[in-house]
């Protein structure tokens, strides 16, 4: 019998980040995708990124929170010096003080997802990546 090597967390994480940033993608779709932060429209999903309100470094209780990760432009992600003032003024008109503060809560926790919870949460994204295109007729 031939035993198949596990794959590794690094590679685990990996598919979950490629998997959740489809999910956010497709979530914030609307008819065409415009920046979460400044509002501008976003020409293709090429051009945009999965923007995080506490940074991804926060590894991982933060990293894949819906309410911390939103689509929008490589200019408000990469570029702007002004991004993380702008994303605060957008989080408080879309959720309100008492996210933004859960969010800052749980990014100074320290979480380590097991295996099995990282792959469950990629079958789970796949799931709803998989609704959400036949939602939207993408």
């Amino acid at each position: 019998m031939i035993k198949v090597k596990d794959k590794s967390l690094a590679t685990l994480e990996h598919e979950l980040d490629l998997i959740f940033g489809q999910f956010i993608a497709l979530r914030d779709y609307n008819n065409g995708w415009k920046c979460f932060i400044c509002g501008v429209r976003i020409p293709s999903k090429a051009y945009g990124q999965v923007c995080h309100f506490i940074p991804r470094g926060k590894m991982p209780t933060t990293r894949y929170h819906e309410k911390n990760s939103h689509f929008g432009c490589i200019d408000c992600n990469c570029y702007d010096q002004n991004h993380q003032g702008k994303y605060v003024l957008k989080m408080l008109e879309v959720y309100g003080l008492d996210t933004i503060e859960h969010l800052n809560l749980l990014s100074n926790t320290l979480q380590k997802f097991m295996r099995h919870e990282i792959q469950e949460m990629i079958e789970y994204y796949k799931i709803k990546v998989t609704e959400l295109k036949k939602l939207k007729g993408i």
